[in-house]
């Protein structure tokens, strides 16, 4: 009779930062009601970096989302007939999944979804999309969530949380998406995770295992810091911005590059062009580093904040939030898959 209100934590568990974000839907609106991170200090304190960051969050609520990634971690998309039901479609993924995943199947657990994409010719084409994670690394998961208190609701992967995350935060600003190919880029600690969106469908997914770390120890071998004093230079860096971009300049270009090798194959394998860029993570707050990216991609670049025209609840800091919102995106797109559970 009554429409009751749904409540969703997204969780981003990485190797140096945990962030917990906390949406919930009332009818048609989604509003954020709570946020917060904790540093990681080693695999075996994952679990205190849960419990920090939603306390600083004021997260009082258990049901979770949360994601894996890594070489533990498969994306494939290959072509299928059109026209299938679910069950020739099951048999036909079944089939084709060894040739795909290189792990042995009795060893992983494996989704798959279906895809309608236009094709150069102006035809529709179906795809699959297909996901296959180590087992141990899913329960791993699960059991560290639930060490925390947590109820774990659904397992997902970076690369699909980032474009929910940046669907949603289209929606949110009125900017549409369906008719342009978009490459996202999120620069993490260690890695980087690149999504491309087809008219608003994930398909194209890939990590490179160069981020933000490798930007802090190029700084901190310039001038002799510790890795606090080098990050810290790297999202303010002041007067010594110059001595800081050059720093960091060789990690850009190798970033910039394997971007640039993931969009030209794309381009050709699909005969298509990437649009434009949005790039997000906590470095993207170094100054103009947005626009280096633009100068190695030779695509239009553009920073994106999650945040940016959500609905936020009294008592979150929307100072503090925007300022490290550029971070959250994977947590968001965790958290608003609220939208399509019942």
């Amino acid at each position: 009779m009554f429409a009751r209100q749904r409540t969703l934590i997204g969780l981003d568990i990485g190797s140096a930062v945990v962030k917990a974000v906390e949406l919930s839907l009332d009818k048609e609106t989604i509003t954020l009601t709570g946020y917060g991170s904790a540093p990681v200090a080693g695999a075996d304190n994952v679990e205190h970096a849960i419990r920090e960051a939603l306390n600083k969050g004021k997260i009082h609520s258990k049901r979770v989302a949360t994601s894996v990634s890594g070489r533990k971690v498969v994306v494939r998309y290959f072509p299928v007939e059109s026209g299938l039901n679910p069950q020739q479609l099951d048999e036909v993924v079944r089939n084709k999944a060894p040739d795909f995943v290189p792990f042995n199947l009795d060893e992983v657990e494996m989704d798959y979804y279906p895809v309608t994409l236009p094709e150069p010719t102006g035809d529709l084409a179906s795809k699959v999309v297909l996901v296959a994670a180590k087992t141990e690394e899913i329960e791993n998961r699960v059991r560290v969530l639930r060490s925390a208190g947590l109820v774990p609701d659904l397992i997902d992967i970076d690369t699909f949380a980032l474009s929910n995350a940046f669907e949603l935060w289209a929606a949110n600003n009125g900017i549409s998406i369906t008719k342009k190919i978009i490459a996202l880029v999120d620069i993490g600690f260690i890695k980087t995770t690149i999504g491309i969106l087809h008219t608003g469908v994930s398909n194209f997914s890939r990590e490179v295992y160069i981020g933000t770390n490798d930007m802090r120890q190029a700084i901190a071998k310039r001038f002799s810091f510790q890795d606090a004093e080098a990050e810290s230079l790297l999202v303010n860096p002041g007067d010594s911005y110059d001595a800081v971009r050059d720093a960091i300049q060789n990690v850009l270009e190798d970033i910039g590059n394997e971007i640039r090798l993931s969009i030209d194959f794309y381009e050709n394998q699909f005969e298509t062009e990437v649009n434009e860029i949005y790039v997000s993570g906590g470095v993207t707050r170094f100054p103009d580093l947005v626009e280096i990216l633009g100068q190695i991609f030779f695509l239009p670049t553009n920073q994106w904040n999650p945040a940016q025209g959500m609905n936020v609840a009294p008592g979150v800091d929307e100072e503090a939030l925007f300022r490290e919102a550029a971070q959250l995106p994977i947590a968001v797109g965790l958290a608003s898959r609220l939208r399509k559970k019942v």
